[in-house]
């Protein structure tokens, strides 16, 4: 979608986990959420507890990493959804 055209969650970053056996879903989830939480600041441009925004976090699966899929998507969203 477009940004000019209205949405409830926004791309905001991108990043590559490193190659290797894909982690333990908490390590996963944990990497995640510090590489995200490092970018949110300099797009929003408050740091995340000032924010009115949510993060939220998509990332490889069992499936796609097998593939070579290393990429974790940043998003942010309204805490209140709209």
């Amino acid at each position: 979608v477009d940004c000019a055209t209205p949405h409830l969650t926004e791309v905001y970053h991108l990043f590559d986990l490193p190659e290797g056996d894909l982690p333990a879903p908490d390590v996963l989830s944990q990497a995640s959420e510090q590489g995200c939480l490092a970018q949110f600041e300099a797009y929003v441009g408050l740091d995340f507890d000032s924010s009115e925004y949510t993060i939220s976090t998509l990332t490889p699966t069992v499936e796609s990493w097998a593939d070579g899929d290393r990429e974790v998507v940043c998003l942010l969203a309204t805490q209140d959804g709209s």
